[in-house]
């Protein structure tokens, strides 16, 4: 009944409505239900999103977001993301950094 290994988690359903069954039967007892969960929950454990490649555009930090901002003044018809292009960021932290928010 105790699972070994990773399984998916259709199969760990399976599993708990096997354990849900035995127990309101009495086919086994609190304590082994409760271990047999324990087994379970590590089954619904996700590994960490890992980054796929690096990053393309630096960070926007203060000194770079006030030059985005005093270009965004004195060129007013200029986009955000031309100002990024500008800067070397992307279009996101731009529009963050215009926006006070970086």
């Amino acid at each position: 009944m105790t699972p070994v290994g990773k399984i998916g988690i259709p199969e760990a359903r399976r599993v708990m409505k096997e354990i849900a069954f035995q127990l309101e039967y009495g086919m086994i007892t609190a304590a082994k239900a409760a271990e047999a969960l324990r087994s379970l929950e590590y089954q619904f454990i996700r590994n960490p999103a890992l980054r796929k490649a690096p990053r393309q555009s630096r960070p926007v930090d203060s000194k770079l977001a006030a030059r985005m901002r005093a270009e965004m003044k004195a060129h007013p018809q200029m986009t955000i993301q031309a100002i990024a292009v500008a800067h070397g960021t992307n279009s996101g932290r731009a529009s963050e950094a215009l926006h006070h928010l970086r």
